[in-house]
């Protein structure tokens, strides 16, 4: 499920970009916004990340939710009881 984030901008940034990092957005998430568009929208409209922002706009982020799993995770060697199993 994806994650829509709507802020009003409150000072000037001399782009989108600023305010994500200010934000604290990881460089994933920036790559990922930068790659499509429609994610940024200012003002209601898709908008590149290298636009400003200026106080009174409305800037909404939508974060979309990671597909792949992660290669670290192992198995762990643990055995367990079933208390309950049907068809699904």
């Amino acid at each position: 499920m994806d994650r829509i984030i709507t802020y009003q901008i409150e000072k000037e940034y001399k782009d989108i970009r600023s305010f994500l990092k200010e934000k604290r957005y990881p460089k994933a998430v920036r790559s990922q916004l930068k790659q499509n568009l429609e994610n940024v929208k200012k003002n209601g409209e898709a908008t590149p990340l290298y636009k400003p922002l200026v106080p009174g706009d409305v800037l909404e982020v939508t974060i979309e939710e990671m597909q792949k799993p992660s290669m670290n995770l192992r198995p762990l060697d643990v055995s367990i009881d079933v208390v309950y199993e049907d068809d699904d």
